[in-house]
Parts: C-alpha cells; structure tokens; sequence
C-alpha cells in the first residue's frame, strides 16, 4: 500500500496505528486517560523508538508540544497529531530543534509521500540515532544560505580530491559538472523517471558501495554515459540494470572536454559523503511554488549554478540565473506582442486556465514558464474572431483573447472551444490537439 493511500484512510485517532505499522513500527495501542495534553496515545514502538499520537485542533502546535514533552522525560519517539475534522495531520520528533512537517490528507503531494517513505528507511541502531535520522527526514535543511554554503563546501572538497596535477580552474569546473548532474537527477528521480524508484539514486549508490565499490566507474559512467545520453534502443547491457531511464539529449549527460583530457575519479568516500551530507537531508520538488519551506525546486539549480561557477567562466559563458517571475513577465510581454500583431488588436490579454477543459477560470496575471517551451495554435471560436491557447512546460494554459471577455464569458462554458492540451514533459513529440 502507498503511503498516499494509508493517509487518505486517517480519519480519527484509532487510525494512527495502522499509519504507524506503514511507517515501520510495531502497531501499537494505548491512551492516556484524561493527560495534560489531550486525547494522547501510544500508536508504535520499534526498538525503544516510540510513536505517540495526539488529536488537536491546531497539529503543528500539538505535535511540537508532546515531542517537547517526551524529551524533557528522556524518551526518544515520534509524534503524529491528528485534526479529524480538519483532516490535518503533522509530525514532529523528540530532539533540540522538533521539526514539524505538516500534510493536508485530502490533498496529499508527492513531497509528502517523499518525507515519510525516507522517514521510513531510518536505521533504529538505537533510539537517539533514529530521532535524530526523524528529525533529519521531518525537517530537511532551509533552502537559504545554507545549502549554497553546504554546496559550495562540498564543491571545494571535491576540487581538493581530483589530482594536482589538473589545474585548480579545471578541478573546479570538473567538480561542479558532477555535482551538478547529481542535483539535476534529484528533480528527474522526484518526476518518477528514474525506473519509477522515488529513492533510485541512494539505491543504486548503496548497491554500489556494498559490493565492490567504484562509484565512478560501476555506477556514474554506465547511468551517465551508457544510458542517460542514449536512446533505449543505442544502450548496451549494462544499462538494462538500471530499468526505465529516459534519453536526456540535452547534453549534461555528454563526456565533457574536460573529461574527455583528464579522465577524473572522485573517490568513493567522496561520493558517499555527497549523498550523506548534502543529497539526502534535502526535499526535493518539480513545482517552484511549492510551499514546504524544507523543498528544493527547480529554479534552485539555476542559482546554485550560478553562484558556485568560475566568475571568468561564467562572464565569458553569459552563464546567469533569471529568476521565474522575470521570465514570467519577459514572455508574457513577448507573446502579448506577437498575438497583438497576429490578431490586429493592440490590446490582448492573457488568462491562465486550472485545466484544458470546457470551463474557464476567473482571470488573473498571465504565467507563461520557461523559455523556449510555448506551444501556440490557433483556432476559430463561436462567439469571438479568434482565441489563441498557449501551452507551457508547467502544463499551465494561457488563453489570449482579441477583446476583453465580459463577465458572463466566463459562466458560459459554451464560450469557447479546447484548442490545446497540456504538455506532458513525459512524451518527447506533444501532439496538439485541433
């Protein structure tokens, strides 16, 4: 069972120790009669780790509360509190800091389903290591100062480790290419394309690892430069071990000219403390507006990249991060442009739609995503001359209109006619649809 499907089956106390069972526990059940801190339960146990759950009309509170009591008493455990009514659940973990991360069981993300299926493959080698591996899963890191500090320290660590004998500027850009295309596939593992496995990459390094170790060799070669930059039919044998890894031709997969003259390996401890220390204690997420303050999206790599490149290379390169609400703002100027002098009208405007569907949502702010990815076609309409849809990478829809619709437009589903579908980034030829 998923873990989206035991949370939508959460809906009053006695359920928590079913969650608790998913969460790998040994289900467990007994409530405190008439405690201090509410309708209280213990729901798991594992090891002398345990799992407490509470019922509260406020659950980041409530679970911040019971994890601050357990530790004040020396225990080490988790604790799940529960708004029934609400269908809200949080989760803390006893320790110094009792991180919170909240879930909204009537719509569950996959940044969800991430947190507890890493919260579940904690190690209980004893009860403080377990709470502080909890806290590791719960908390993740915040996205400011710290991950580029973390980043960039890693990046040093790892020009120190290739050989002197490759100068310093070339060490540093070799080291950033690695660590780069790991961070790239973090995003491609969370879009569910690395064979399906949300945690593959830290699979694949432990296997690695727990055999004859050569993490360059036996693992980042093979998946880099025998499957990712291939076509599934180009792969040899080796690759098939890896199952469904889609053909990213964008070249970040390519030997580099760097490579190519130096060959470099980073040792293994490297490789492993890059996953340990940085990777792994980090969330990540495919959507930019994603409110978990503990998520990574993916403008991160933009302006981690950009902070942490060579400034002769990246001045030479025009290598610069633009943020997404000016590319927002640069495109949507740019299509109302091109639509004014295709529809004759000077004044256009632009509506984001929820869905290709028969309904149109009240309009706000046009959003248009990333450059070079804009699907435009064009279509006749009953009642207007003429309505251009244009599909972006976000499967957002942005309707351009040659005159401002009235109020009614928008409650007359009749009013227009579907002339796109969103682009599904899974399939490499989007068929538009008439």
């Amino acid at each position: 069972m998923s873990f989206k499907q035991s949370l939508s089956r959460v809906r009053a106390l006695t359920d928590l120790p079913a969650l608790a069972l998913e969460l790998g526990f040994e289900a467990t059940w007994h409530r405190f009669e008439a405690h201090q801190l509410g309708e209280l339960a213990l729901v798991g146990r594992r090891s002398g780790f345990l799992a407490f759950g509470v019922a509260a009309n406020d659950p980041p509170r409530a679970a911040r509360r019971v994890a601050r009591w357990v530790t004040g008493r020396g225990v080490s455990a988790v604790v799940l509190a529960l708004a029934p009514e609400r269908r809200f659940l949080a989760f803390s973990v006893s320790g110094i800091e009792l991180p919170v991360a909240s879930i909204a069981l009537d719509r569950i993300r996959a940044l969800d389903e991430r947190i507890l299926e890493r919260a579940k493959s904690v190690r209980h080698d004893s009860p403080l290591a377990a709470a502080a591996a909890w806290a590791e899963a719960l908390a993740g890191q915040s996205l400011g100062d710290r991950f580029f500090d973390e980043f960039r320290g890693l990046l040093d660590r790892a020009v120190e480790a290739l050989p002197r004998a490759i100068p310093a500027r070339d060490r540093h850009g070799l080291g950033l290419l690695a660590l780069t295309r790991i961070l790239f596939l973090y995003f491609v593992q969370e879009r569910g394309w690395l064979d399906g496995r949300p945690r593959f990459l830290r699979e694949e390094l432990d296997r690695c690892l727990g055999g004859r170790g050569g993490v360059e060799d036996r693992l980042l070669a093979p998946l880099f430069f025998g499957t990712l930059n291939r076509p599934a039919a180009a792969r040899g044998r080796a690759a098939l071990r890896f199952g469904r890894i889609p053909f990213l031709n964008g070249g970040l997969f390519d030997r580099h000219p760097l490579e190519r003259r130096w060959a470099p390996r980073l040792p293994d401890d490297f490789w492993r403390d890059a996953f340990d220390q940085l990777f792994e204690r980090y969330h990540f997420t495919i959507q930019e507006d994603d409110p978990c303050r503990s998520s990574i999206g993916p403008d991160m790599l933009g302006r981690v990249f950009e902070r942490v490149m060579d400034p002769d290379a990246r001045h030479r390169s025009g290598a610069f991060y633009t943020p997404s609400e000016l590319v927002d703002r640069v495109v949507d100027q740019a299509l109302r442009q091109w639509l004014a002098e295709r529809l004759g009208n000077p004044r256009v405007w632009l509506y984001p739609m929820a869905s290709c569907s028969d309904q149109i949502v009240s309009p706000t702010s046009g959003e248009a995503g990333d450059f070079g990815l804009v699907l435009v076609t064009v279509a006749p309409l009953p009642r207007r001359t003429t309505s251009i849809t244009s599909t972006v990478s976000t499967g957002g829809l942005v309707e351009a209109c040659p005159s401002e619709p009235s109020a009614s437009a928008f409650s007359d589903a009749s009013d227009r006619v579907t002339v796109a579908s969103p682009i599904d980034t899974s399939n490499p030829n989007p068929r538009r649809s008439d």
